[in-house]
């Protein structure tokens, strides 16, 4: 058990999106989190999930054990991220009106 699954193992208000972020920046697998994700309040699901979608391919070019733990965690939990695609609103948006 990795030091980053002990943050998790707090009073519920420890159990938000951001300790599950830290935790998995921080190592922590996607088994040792995958229980306080089914928990988290359904805002903190959301926030984590677009947030983990969000950073994926920049942390892979860093870390890629840390990038996979946030695809099996998208995998597993987000309706539309399917076989490592986004295929969400917020991306269909930023394929429209891409950055300069």
């Amino acid at each position: 058990m990795s030091a980053a699954f002990n943050m998790l193992d707090g009073p519920a208000p420890e159990r938000t999106a951001q300790a599950v972020f830290e935790a998995i920046l921080a190592g922590a697998s996607f088994e040792e989190v995958d229980s306080t994700v089914r928990r988290l309040a359904p805002e903190e699901f959301g926030i984590l999930l677009c947030t983990l979608c969000l950073v994926r391919d920049e942390v892979a070019g860093v870390n890629a054990e840390r990038a996979h733990t946030m695809e099996m965690l998208l995998g597993e939990h987000c309706r539309d991220y399917v076989h490592g695609k986004r295929n969400c609103a917020t991306d269909q948006r930023a394929r429209l009106f891409p950055s300069a």
